[in-house]
């Protein structure tokens, strides 16, 4: 019993809390300005004090951070806790995940340490409060689409993810997407789900345009000030015609090399994703695009953190275009008991 229940997940829980202890460790050890960062935006935002007004509407992170300090840490250790904490939520809820979705549950750990390695990768630049808590909502939304999980399942992860960044209005495209049905005909399938949709991208907006003019003061930075010249979208900065300079330079600087590099592998994923042309692959698929867009609209794509949303996108729509994630019939049970029973298990829906 003893062997059987640490196959089932307390040994390979073990692994991925000692790995995300080394994980936080290492990135603290080695990139000291990935944690200066977190002290230098925590009491600074809260106070209408960003570095720049699109920094204003992330107010989770650093809420959460002043929570631990208040409760009598330093903030040296509140943001060491935090960091803690939330790489360990990821990766275990990672891990979680993988057991229930994957056809081979045995391949969860293996997968959840290759995933902790990618984005550990990402952070080696830089890494804000709110970048970690961006790739726990978009690991749960992949979740959430893979379950099929009802509406106020989608509803209360973009309003915890909207007082966290922005890029969680996402999260309602997502609900517009899968309203309709591409394979086919294009067809309007779910009238909730596109007005559900649509009202949290409205939120979304309308919350963080008015957190930002609500709360902003000025910048810390001096050179910066009001931040007024971004005014005009809300605070966010325009930097698509610099990130398309760096894909299109001659030259291979760090800068160039790295956008270069993450955009055209992004755009060669999906291009092969895509052979699979079934209705879940082509909305994901859309999604992660959707992503895409906006990070090359209003991100410093040499700041690799950036990419952090798109990774459980890209990461999922390859597990199900590879046919390695199990239907939901076998995740639910019923198909296993069919086979138990030697009768005939259904053909899973092409969306699966």
């Amino acid at each position: 019993m003893t062997t059987r229940s640490s196959e089932r997940g307390l040994v390979p829980l073990a692994v991925v809390i000692a790995f995300t202890l080394f994980q936080v460790r290492l990135l603290w050890d080695f990139h000291q300005s990935w944690f200066e960062a977190s002290h230098r935006t925590t009491f600074q935002i809260l106070n209408g004090h960003p570095y720049i007004r699109a920094f204003q509407n992330r107010l989770l992170g650093p809420a959460i951070i002043e929570g631990f300090h208040a409760a009598g840490l330093s903030l040296h250790n509140s943001v060491y806790l935090f960091n803690y904490v939330f790489y360990a939520v990821q990766n275990v809820a990672m891990l979680y995940i993988l057991r229930r979705l994957l056809a081979h549950r045995g391949d969860a750990l293996r997968e959840t340490l290759m995933f902790m390695g990618i984005y550990t990768f990402l952070m080696h630049h830089l890494s804000y409060p709110w970048d970690i808590l961006e790739l726990i909502t978009f690991t749960v939304l992949m979740f959430l689409i893979l379950e099929d999980l009802p509406l106020w399942a989608y509803a209360l992860l973009a309003l915890v993810g909207t007082v966290n960044k922005e890029s969680s209005v996402l999260i309602g495209v997502w609900l517009v997407l899968d309203s309709f049905r591409y394979s086919g005909s294009l067809r309007l399938t779910s009238k909730a789900r596109a007005l559900t949709g649509a009202a949290i991208v409205l939120a979304g907006i309308g919350y963080t345009r008015w957190v930002r003019d609500l709360m902003f003061i000025s910048s810390w930075s001096e050179a910066i000030g009001l931040d007024q010249k971004h005014t005009w979208l809300g605070g966010n900065h325009v930097e698509l015609v610099e990130n398309i300079r760096k894909v299109l330079a001659l030259g291979l600087s760090p800068e160039t090399f790295v956008t270069r590099f993450f955009t055209l592998f992004i755009l060669g994923f999906y291009a092969y994703s895509l052979r699979r042309l079934d209705d879940l692959t082509i909305k994901l698929s859309i999604l992660g695009l959707l992503m895409l867009a906006t990070i090359m609209f209003a991100g410093i794509t040499s700041e690799t953190r950036v990419f952090l949303g798109l990774v459980p996108i890209m990461y999922f729509t390859h597990l199900h275009t590879e046919k390695m994630l199990r239907t939901r019939g076998e995740r639910n049970g019923r198909a296993l008991a069919l086979e138990a029973r030697g009768e005939p298990v259904p053909a899973a829906k092409a969306s699966q």
